[in-house]
């Protein structure tokens, strides 16, 4: 099922328009399927009971996003770093329409995870790895 971001983007609070501002893609489509694969790739690391935790955290429209395609697969590498987040976004089957390069993927995923975090507090959900948890501190809020 393919979410139709631009309609997205008028009720999500404002998460698509930052980022499709940020990165000056000029797209809330681009800006969307940005935002689902660095969320699809978080969930990809859960189990599902973490998941189900995680998806607490969510406004509605970022659920939409998350659970958008959900198939039950067994868990992939657990993202203890913000290397590991790149690196899981880089294999899903969008990152080549989005990304040429490993540097471009990093500042896009760090741009995002960013402004996500305004929507969401990443920092205080429990169920991300420490070493991430930092990284993103650094990122989230020393960057502000």
């Amino acid at each position: 099922m393919d979410l139709n971001f631009d309609k997205l983007a008028q009720i999500d609070q404002g998460c698509i328009k930052e980022i499709n501002e940020e990165l000056n893609f000029n797209s809330y489509h681009k800006a969307g399927n940005v935002l689902s694969v660095i969320l699809h790739s978080l969930r990809n690391s859960f189990t599902y009971h973490q998941s189900a935790k995680f998806i607490e955290h969510l406004s509605k429209p970022l659920k939409l996003i998350y659970i958008q395609n959900w198939r039950i697969l067994p868990q992939v590498k657990p993202i203890s770093r913000l290397d590991d987040l790149v690196q899981a976004a880089m294999k899903h089957q969008l990152s080549r329409q989005l990304w040429k390069d490993k540097y471009e993927a990093q500042n896009q995923v760090y741009t995002v995870i960013r402004i996500l975090h305004q929507y969401v507090d990443l920092i205080t959900i429990d169920i991300l790895h420490k070493p991430f948890k930092e990284e993103l501190q650094q990122i989230c809020v020393l960057n502000s």
